[in-house]
This record gives C-alpha cells, structure tokens and sequence, in this order.
C-alpha cells in the first residue's frame, strides 16, 4: 500500500491479508456399495471443485453422522473407488465425507449393503411310501433361505438298485418346497433320489450345495403267473 505525506513524500508498506477457508465442499455423489461374498466394492464421484480427498466411515449400526463416527474405511483418497474386504454376515451403513484443502468436511453421502455369505440349503424328505408296486411315489423338498428355485428333472438322479426303475418329474412353486415324484415305476430292487448343486440361490448370489441320497423305497413288482388251462 501507499500513501502520500502532503509534502509530495510517499510511504509504501506491502503486506499480506490471511482469507480464513471455512466453506465446506461438495459432499460426493452417486455413492454405491455392492458385495461379493464377504467383499465391498465402494464408488462414488468426487466434487468438481474445492476438493483434496475423501473419508470413508463404516457402521453396523446406522450411518455415521461425522468423519469421527464409525470405523474407519479409507482416508485420503483421490479415486473414486475402493474396498472393504473380509466383512462378516450382516448390513453395513457407509458415510463418504469430502475434505477440501483446509481440512473442511462436507456433510455425508451414504450407501448401505448387506454381506451374505450363507448358501440356502435344501433337504429331502422321506418317500411317500416305504414299498409299492408301481407308484407313484413323492418327495418333499424343503429349501430354507433361497430367494429363487430352479430345481427341474434334469437336476435329479435316480439311485437305483436291481432292476427297478421310473420315471422323475417335478412340481411347485414358489421358494420353499417342491415335490418330486417318481411314476411308472417297474422291476424290482429300489429307489431313492439324489439332486445336484446350484437348484436354489439367494439374492447375494449364493448356491444351493448337493443334496442326498435320500432315503430309498422298495419296489416289489408282483410276478405275473400264468394260468394253466391244459386239459388233463
């Protein structure tokens, strides 16, 4: 600055005004968890402007509230990704807080998820009889945590002794059961049923695993006599 003393004098002095930051950034946008197995991939897009890096929070509880609350996930970070690996089962409430140069925090976006890692599993009842002839004959079974059901005829093996033998079809709907039944039964011996991997899955992604063998049923076909009308 300068200034004139009135006598064609002058006085200059330089010096410098301190501008105190307070204005926070831009919170993130478009911020997203989503896991695989007991993985979460984080993304979001950082402010255009009046940014240094981002803080990530993690709760089981509820959204942390500051850049204090929680777990801490990621600090310091530039990208617009990272991850939270080895989670156990459960629902996790994320917080992303943007930091610009001078340390002011933006207030929070958020992004829950839930972790699991539990297969559904499924289980095959006892037959609907212990001994027939010719059938037919039913199993009931019985899937607990699936969220959809794709079990067909196809994913069925017929265990089999001597020479007995059906035919497989299935029926039902919904998530919880279905019903197997073994018809046109024929020879002798016995049968009981096996079911392959994958019939069942949940909304995270997770497989039924195998199932069986069942309990078996004997079938006792009755042997055809002939009759002799010969004249003695």
């Amino acid at each position: 600055i300068q200034t004139d003393d009135g006598s064609g004098g002058t006085f200059a002095k330089a010096f410098t005004i301190a501008v105190a930051d307070d204005i926070a950034p831009a919170a993130p946008t478009s911020f997203s968890a989503n896991a695989t197995g007991s993985d979460v991939a984080l993304s979001w897009i950082n402010p255009a402007s009046d940014f240094a890096s981002v803080t990530i929070r993690r709760s089981s509880a509820s959204y942390p509230a500051t850049i204090a609350d929680g777990t801490l996930v990621a600090q310091g970070v530039t990208s617009t990704s990272d991850s939270d690996n080895g989670l156990a089962d459960g629902a996790y409430y994320y917080s992303i807080f943007a930091l610009d140069g001078s340390g002011n925090v933006s207030v929070a976006a958020n992004a829950t998820v839930t972790v699991d890692t539990i297969a559904p599993t499924l289980a095959i009842g006892s037959p609907s009889v212990s001994t027939t002839a010719s059938g037919p004959v039913d199993y009931t079974i019985t899937y607990t945590g699936a969220d959809s059901i794709s079990l067909s005829a196809g994913d069925i093996t017929l265990n089999q002794t001597g020479s007995a033998n059906g035919t497989v079809g299935v029926s039902g709907t919904g998530t919880s059961t279905r019903t197997v039944t073994i018809s046109s039964i024929t020879g002798s011996g016995t049968l009981g049923i096996s079911i392959a991997a994958g019939t069942a899955s949940d909304i995270s992604g997770n497989s039924a695993a195998a199932s069986g063998p069942g309990t078996t049923f004997v079938v006792n076909t009755a042997p055809t006599i002939a009759s002799d009308n010969a004249t003695k």
